[in-house]
């Protein structure tokens, strides 16, 4: 999704509020620039960002742990190599490749009118490769 699309620009800088879960996501949030998303997710552990490109795959670090997903492998920061395109007008696709494990994430946003459809899966698990796709409200 091209920052400079109309879709990138009705949901850049928007938040959408989650329903109680399991894995306490209280919200997600995704600000598009020129050739980045910035991809925020607030849970009980804090705020949590990852830094996704949209040209090409961008390397930084995050404090986004995987929980359930990685065995509950939850160091304070992870490498992660990230990058996110369009799948139609209102999904945003992004994978992330935590490059000091084996784990690489697929993260889904689904916008439908003020909701967003979140899902995220993991390439290998001992045990659920999805987590439960919460539907979160705009705020």
């Amino acid at each position: 999704m091209p920052a400079s699309s109309p879709v990138a620009a009705q949901i850049s800088g928007r938040t959408w509020q989650m329903p109680e879960n399991a894995d306490a996501i209280k919200s997600v949030s995704l600000s598009f620039a020129d050739k980045t998303c910035t991809f925020t997710l607030e849970d009980g552990r804090g705020t949590h960002k990852v830094e996704v490109g949209l040209d090409a795959p961008r390397e930084g670090t995050t404090t986004m742990t995987g929980n359930k997903l990685h065995h509950e492998y939850q160091p304070d920061v992870m490498r992660v190599v990230a990058s996110g395109s369009c799948r139609d007008l209102r999904t945003f696709v992004m994978t992330w490749t935590f490059v000091e494990s084996a784990f690489r994430d697929t993260v889904t946003c689904t916008f439908e009118g003020p909701q967003v459809r979140f899902a995220r899966s993991v390439n290998v698990n001992s045990s659920a490769l999805d987590m439960p796709t919460l539907m979160g409200k705009l705020v």
